[in-house]
């Protein structure tokens, strides 16, 4: 009897586990990307986003999402190619895999993200560009998150995001929160 009800017990517990992470499995949700993705190759995206190459563009239907040690792995529904992040923990300290990956994806499809936004800052988004006058919000879905060992805190005036591996690009903000001439 007690071997019957440890085996049940851990049953139980591994069902949970696997729930759990039900999200890079299969999620239960439609899920778009939060914000513009960059890469050179599919197989070959930084977590650092460099803003060098292709875009893949916020709001893009995504089809699967795994997770495997240090990289998110993805494909979209308008093509079956495989795109691979390579998650770097020491660009992102505080922040997990599994943090990034929710960063990375939302359940809001691009109309829903850009709502509220002005027409400047959305065709600021489509273009992948950072414009004069663009709130924070937008600036998140046109750049995403900056990386936080040089930005530690969305709060701050002064966002840092790199071009390519060896230059950076500064994005500042008045006190209102939006962009100054970028």
């Amino acid at each position: 009897m007690k071997k019957n009800l440890i085996v049940l017990f851990l049953l139980s517990l591994f069902c949970i586990v696997l729930s759990t992470d039900s999200f890079a499995e299969s999620p239960s949700q439609e899920l778009f990307t939060s914000y513009n993705l960059w890469f050179e190759k599919p197989d070959s995206l930084w977590s650092i986003n460099y803003q060098k190459g292709e875009i893949i563009p916020a709001g893009t239907k995504i089809n699967s999402v795994n997770l495997k040690r240090n990289k998110v792995v993805f494909t979209t529904s308008d093509n079956s190619t495989e795109y691979v992040i390579n998650f770097t923990p020491k660009y992102h300290p505080g922040i997990t895999l599994e943090q990034f990956r929710d960063r990375l994806f939302t359940n809001k499809t691009f109309d829903q993200l850009v709502r509220g936004f002005s027409k400047k800052e959305i065709e600021g988004i489509r273009s992948g560009q950072i414009v004069p006058g663009m709130s924070k919000k937008a600036v998140l879905v046109a750049y995403g998150y900056p990386p936080e060992h040089v930005t530690g805190s969305l709060d701050m005036n002064l966002w840092t995001y790199w071009s390519n591996r060896f230059k950076k690009t500064a994005v500042n903000f008045d006190k209102s929160g939006h962009t100054t001439g970028n």
